[in-house]
């Protein structure tokens, strides 16, 4: 079963941004990462446009991988953080995934992944942000990744253990 892990970047007054997304698969208990990219929003187009254009995209990749899970990588609560923009975008990927052939998808917080892979937040924190690596990849590698792809990444193989029960 596949499984996409995906966190949203805008910025504070402007709309367009990036969608980061990683895919990973479960072979023989273990997980394997698939792939991982970006998808920038054309700035150039209006908003409406833009929402539609993720959509359409992100709808090509859960159907070209075959996606059974999704997580989305959603912004903490903090009032500091909040971008209409960016809650736009993530309200469009649920849709998007309530009304695909994904079986099951969930909203991820730091809390969530701490449950998810039994650490502590402070442990999960270290993940995101490069001071530790996270499941067997290489650590230069993990290193070399953006924060929003670890994120995506954590989000990814958070929902084969959620589903799929792998360890």
């Amino acid at each position: 079963m596949h499984s996409i892990g995906i966190r949203v970047s805008t910025k504070r007054k402007e709309s367009k941004g990036k969608i980061f997304f990683a895919i990973s698969k479960i072979e023989n208990q273990n997980f394997s990462l698939i792939r991982t990219t970006n998808i920038i929003i054309p700035n150039s187009l209006e908003v409406p446009e833009q929402l539609a254009y993720i959509r359409t995209n992100l709808l090509a990749v859960i159907k070209e991988y075959n996606v059974k899970f999704a997580g989305l990588r959603v912004a903490e609560g903090s009032a500091n953080t909040q971008i209409p923009y960016r809650k736009n975008i993530e309200g469009v990927i649920q849709e998007l995934f309530a009304n695909s052939e994904i079986e099951a998808y969930d909203l991820l917080l730091i809390n969530k992944f701490a449950r998810v892979f039994s650490e502590s937040a402070s442990e999960i924190k270290s993940y995101i942000n490069g001071e530790a690596n996270f499941a067997g990849i290489e650590e230069e590698e993990w290193k070399s990744y953006p924060k929003e792809i670890r994120e995506s990444i954590l989000a990814s193989v958070s929902m084969l253990i959620s589903w799929e029960g792998i360890a």
